[in-house]
């Protein structure tokens, strides 16, 4: 991370101890994904509804991802990470249409396994955060191909290697699924997944 990275992270909550901070900063995962939101609303001083609301989802969806009932997704883990990056008050400012810019921005970058500096670099990308450009990113793309046509190309070639992986994510899923006893089920499909225990 950045120094600029580090300090925007910095600005975004107000710590009560150095410990709070490192947690903050800790990758996040699916199996530490309740300890953050614990973290998250110990640090903002929130209830678990008002932080259900600011992701998205249901309170009792939170309540069973923070007690590890059920496991996040994708799209939960990219939220969270989205709104540890740039502080709750400024992802409570975002449109719905934002959140999922970002989210889908972080997913596709890797953002979630790059941490709070993968997901920096991603919500820049997005463009919807104020004070995160995305100025750069036609010269990056330039660079990239060796000319503004070749940065299209680059761009037009990631569809079909998208959904080339789809359908080793699908399978990769369900193996996933299989062995850590989860079923699949989602009681919110767009946030979590039960494990079989508490279908």
């Amino acid at each position: 991370m950045t120094v600029a990275e580090k300090q925007m992270f910095e600005n975004a909550w107000e710590f009560e101890s150095g410990e709070q901070r490192d947690k903050m900063l800790e990758s996040l995962t699916a199996e530490n994904c309740g300890e953050k939101l614990l973290l998250v609303r110990d640090v903002s001083n929130l209830t678990r509804r008002e932080l259900a609301k600011v992701i998205g989802c249901s309170e009792s969806t939170l309540s069973r991802i923070e007690r590890g009932v059920s496991k996040p997704t994708n799209e939960f883990l990219s939220r969270l990470l989205a709104l540890v990056t740039i502080g709750y008050y400024k992802y409570s400012q975002l449109s719905e249409a934002e959140k999922e810019k970002i989210s889908e921005t972080i997913g596709t970058s890797g953002g979630v396994l790059a941490g709070v500096g993968g997901a920096i670099a991603a919500i820049g990308a997005a463009g919807v955060v104020p004070g995160l450009s995305a100025a750069g990113i036609t010269s990056g793309l330039a660079a990239i191909g060796g000319s503004m046509l070749g940065g299209v190309a680059v761009v037009a070639a990631i569809p079909i290697a998208t959904g080339a992986a789809g359908y080793a994510l699908v399978k990769g899923i369900k193996a996933i699924c299989d062995s850590n006893r989860l079923s699949c089920t989602a009681v919110d499909d767009k946030y979590e997944i039960c494990t079989k225990d508490n279908d």
